[in-house]
């Protein structure tokens, strides 16, 4: 795979950092407390209304590039990245609190690593178990 390729292209190389943390709040006991506060169901309701607030936005990006518009245009592409960050802000709070709801933080990182092992073998790559 030619990662300086990806780059030229407008992919972007993650560091090691941000291939393994996602950007979180320094603040988790208020996560805590959220969850305390409103409850589970609440909460997990909130979650599945902040993904779908996502998922609206990516489309609405995906659909201005389709129209033609020039997303490219500083204001434009301001606008909708902002959107898209905020959102994805929104969705990155929310699976905080579902972890501490379902406790199953380790089960999500045997999930995760499982699930990139499988993409790494379907692009080509060979397994590393």
């Amino acid at each position: 795979m030619d990662f300086e390729k990806i780059c030229k292209e407008g992919g972007k190389l993650l560091n090691v950092y941000d291939t393994y943390v996602l950007p979180t709040t320094s603040h988790p006991e208020i996560l805590q407390q959220a969850v305390s506060t409103y409850g589970k169901e609440a909460q997990t309701d909130m979650a599945i209304e902040e993904m779908s607030e996502l998922t609206k936005a990516l489309l609405k990006e995906r659909r201005q590039v389709k129209k033609g518009f020039d997303v490219s245009s500083a204001e434009t592409f301001e606008m909708l990245e902002d959107d898209i960050s905020e959102e994805m802000a929104d969705v990155i709070i929310m699976l905080v609190q579902l972890q501490m709801i379902f406790n199953n933080k380790e089960e999500v990182s045997r999930y995760i690593n499982s699930k990139v092992e499988r993409l790494k073998v379907r692009m080509g790559g060979s397994t590393s178990k």
